[in-house]
């Protein structure tokens, strides 16, 4: 797929999120992480899945998704 045609698809769709981290807690946090479009998935422990309808704030860096998965 071209870049263009990946952008124009995610700016009219958004992103699927189907490629994510394991849960993790970091900061009193947990989530997963979108590794497609870096946005942080809300995750409960009481429930064992993703979080629906709530969010934080929004993107993290490769390099912070990849210094927590290896804490």
């Amino acid at each position: 797929m071209t870049t263009i045609l990946k952008i124009a698809l995610d700016a009219v769709f958004g992103c699927r999120h189907s490629h994510v981290t394991r849960p993790f807690t970091l900061r009193r946090k947990t989530y997963e992480v979108c590794l497609d479009c870096g946005r942080e998935i809300p995750y409960s422990l009481v429930t064992m899945s993703q979080m629906k309808g709530s969010s934080f704030s929004g993107k993290v860096s490769v390099a912070e998704t990849a210094k927590a998965g290896a804490l």
